[in-house]
């Protein structure tokens, strides 16, 4: 559709994977709580396979935007949902290294796909290769079950002493739970529907004000991360070197974050960071290049995206640690 000849339609389509990242929110907030994280994955994983696979076939530029904007709505859903899936399963002394290795995988997308654009010219086989990997990477969705911690804040005992059961017996661990009663007693508030869920939330004025000031930050740091994340094609070389060096530095910022996280506290490490990603931003202002591609300015954006990266999943833990589980999934929306 020419849209490597036009900027403009490339910042629509950036525009529109953004969009449909806020829109998310939505899906989140109605379907995380209500569903489960499970089944919310699974709807966000048949979302982004069927716009994937749409997006090879798409007769037109308007077409190929709005399966962008699913796009957007559905890898949020997707990741947010199993995010908080697998997270209610970790003990609390691993979660800092479960953090870590989540975002792994989210930064191993870059080598994937500068692999795959480099190998691969026809933007319409690029989607299709997209749509086989993402098949491989969401096949194990179907398979595990949901987190006790869910499906006891639904008060479904025999559900959740079955998935406890299966996982004692592939730990071999023996546990016998027949005549144990499972009580939650993360959240005391009815949370059987969405308007219970919002009512309940509105009485707990500290939660109220821990996702206020949390949200705020987070838009801090969304600013500072996507700003930050777009627009490396534009940075000299090649936009494939310029991808890889960014998968790279988001790799070291999250093996630096397993440790920070956990020494200096989620909190103290998600300011700390931001700080100093800020500094860096100011120091980038000085005009000084040394090679015809590389320049201070390029140099201190790679290092504030890399601050900007830890702040960006640390706090991914830090809210599914201050929220119940009742609530999980609309704090994290």
């Amino acid at each position: 559709f020419g849209i490597y000849c036009s900027p403009r339609k490339v910042d629509l389509l950036s525009g529109a994977m953004l969009l449909g990242s806020v829109l998310s929110i939505f899906t989140g907030i109605l379907l995380f709580d209500a569903i489960g994280r499970r089944r919310s994955c699974i709807v966000g994983a048949a979302l982004n396979l069927g716009a994937t696979l749409m997006a090879t076939f798409a007769p037109s530029y308007t077409v190929f935007f709005v399966l962008r904007l699913i796009h957007g709505v559905a890898k949020d859903c997707t990741f947010s949902a199993c995010y908080i899936w697998v997270l209610e399963f970790v003990p609390r002394k691993y979660r800092a290294v479960y953090n870590s290795f989540t975002m792994f995988t989210y930064c191993a997308g870059y080598p994937l796909l500068v692999a795959i654009c480099y190998l691969i010219h026809d933007w319409r086989y690029i989607n299709l290769a997209a749509f086989a990997l993402s098949v491989i990477i969401y096949s194990p969705v179907v398979i595990f079950p949901d987190s006790p911690r869910y499906l006891l804040s639904k008060n479904e005992d025999d559900a959740c002493k079955q998935v406890l059961n299966r996982y004692a017996k592939l730990a071999r661990v023996p546990l016998d739970l027949r005549h144990v009663k499972l009580i939650d007693n993360t959240f005391s508030g009815n949370a059987s529907s969405l308007k219970a869920r919002l009512v309940s939330f509105w009485h707990e004025k500290a939660m109220v004000l821990e996702t206020f000031v949390i949200t705020y930050g987070s838009a801090v740091i969304n600013i500072l991360y996507y700003g930050l994340n777009y627009g490396w094609d534009n940075f000299g070389d090649s936009p494939f070197a310029s991808y890889l060096y960014v998968g790279l530095a988001e790799f070291l910022a999250y093996v630096l974050m397993m440790f920070m996280g956990q020494a200096m506290g989620r909190r103290t490490c998600i300011v700390g960071v931001c700080g100093t990603a800020c500094g860096l931003l100011l120091l980038g202002m000085v005009n000084w290049s040394w090679s015809e591609v590389w320049d201070l300015e390029r140099l201190v954006s790679l290092l504030a995206m890399m601050m900007s990266a830890i702040a960006y999943s640390l706090r991914y833990l830090y809210i599914g640690e201050l929220a119940p589980t009742t609530h999980r999934g609309g704090e994290y929306a």
